[in-house]
């Protein structure tokens, strides 16, 4: 009987790949969540509809405020890495 040969375990996969992957998802999830929200009437319908007070508005604010922050580092993070490889530009560039 032949023995196999021993193989190294695979590389595990990339975890920043798929850290992207759940972002990206979920920024489609919230653009597609946004324009439906808009075509009900904005947040400000979803504010009169649910009674929000005060702490809810907050709460609604940080959430809103923290999304775009971190969109805007990573495509800060992105345009970067655009100018360093100019020939691949596409429509960020």
């Amino acid at each position: 009987m032949k023995s196999r040969p021993v193989t190294e375990n695979p590389p595990p996969p990339d975890t920043a790949l798929g850290a992207f992957g759940r972002v990206r998802t979920f920024a489609e999830k919230l653009v597609e969540a946004a324009a439906r929200l808009d075509a009900l009437g904005g947040i400000r319908a979803a504010a009169s509809a649910g009674r929000w007070g005060p702490g809810e508005m907050d709460r609604a604010g940080e959430a809103l405020l923290a999304a775009s922050e971190a969109a805007e580092a990573m495509m800060g993070e992105l345009e970067a890495r655009r100018r360093h490889y100019p020939a691949r530009r596409g429509r960020l560039g």
